[in-house]
Formats: structure tokens, C-alpha cells, sequence
């Protein structure tokens, strides 16, 4: 019997044109509070630019938006709990002192994940439209992953392979 593929193994296999586009996919409404509305044809198109290098009219305005939302997500991790990005994928909630009722844990682990994952997918948009200086980030995400290979991780190692291709 053949297991299905994960879906690590599905994003390892998929164009990298598919990659960018669910990862634009998940900041659609951050993107539209910031003023970019995105079509599920501009979606595409914007996924196809990346992932072949070329311009794309919204790319330069997703990617200062993009900075923006990786760098208010770093700054909110540093602030509020003292932590690098991956000093914060490896705290646990015990490690947060903040909280003292279910409704707090609550409000906070969803805090620091939406940061985590802001910084993840963000900083792959990122370092697949160019931008260098994220790619520590990518490294982090993968060496926090230690070889399980989830979705973050792969992620990132498709990002790293594709710019470094």
C-alpha cells in the first residue's frame, strides 16, 4: 500500500510557481489592509514574476509591505518576550510568563504563531523576490525543523534552492 504524499512532499514537488503562490495567498487580506487588492489572476501572475525573476507592476509594493509585516513581526518577538526569531520557534508557552488565565495563553500563542509565521512565510516571499537579507531567517526555520520537514521548512528550502539555482 502507497501512502499519500505529505504535504511537505507535495511542496517539494510542486512548480515553485504554485509555492509563491500560496504564500501570497496567506497575506492576502494583510496586503489588502495595506492597499494591495490581489486577484486570483494578479495572485498568478504576481507567483509566476517572482518565480521567474521578472517585474510584475504590484511586485515592489508587495515586497515593502512584505519587509514591513517580517520586520513588525521580529520587532514584536524582541519586544514583548526578549526573543531572537529562533529563540521564539523554540519557547515554548511555558517559557512566557505573561499569561495567567486560558483566555490569555490563548491570546498570546496566537500572537507569538502569527509572528513566527509571519516572519517564515514573509521572509521566503521575500528572499524569492530577491532580498537577501531574510535568508537567515529561512535557516532558522529549517534548522528549527531538524529534518522533520513540515510545510515551513520546505518552504524554505525551495526558496533557498531556487535563488541559489
Amino acid at each position: 500500500m502507497t501512502l499519500p504524499p505529505s504535504p511537505d512532499q507535495k511542496l517539494g514537488d510542486a512548480p515553485f510557481s504554485d509555492l509563491m503562490r500560496v504564500l501570497l495567498s496567506q497575506f492576502k487580506r494583510l496586503l489588502a489592509d495595506n492597499g494591495i487588492t490581489l486577484t486570483a489572476d494578479e495572485t498568478i501572475a504576481v507567483a509566476r514574476a517572482i518565480a521567474d525573476g521578472t517585474s510584475h507592476p504590484k511586485l515592489r509594493a508587495i515586497q515593502t509591505i512584505m519587509k514591513s509585516l517580517v520586520e513588525e513581526s521580529l520587532t514584536l518577538i524582541q519586544d514583548r518576550w526578549g526573543f531572537t526569531f529562533l529563540q521564539s520557534l523554540y519557547a515554548s508557552m511555558d517559557d512566557l510568563d505573561s499569561w495567567e488565565t486560558t483566555a490569555e495563553f490563548l491570546e498570546i500563542a496566537n500572537e507569538k504563531s502569527n509572528a513566527e509565521l509571519r516572519v517564515s512565510a514573509g521572509s521566503a516571499l521575500l528572499v524569492a523576490m530577491g532580498d537577501l537579507s531574510f535568508a537567515p531567517y529561512l535557516l532558522d526555520v529549517i534548522k528549527y525543523d531538524n529534518g522533520v520537514m513540515d510545510v515551513d521548512a520546505m518552504f524554505a528550502k525551495r526558496v533557498l534552492r531556487h535563488v541559489s539555482a
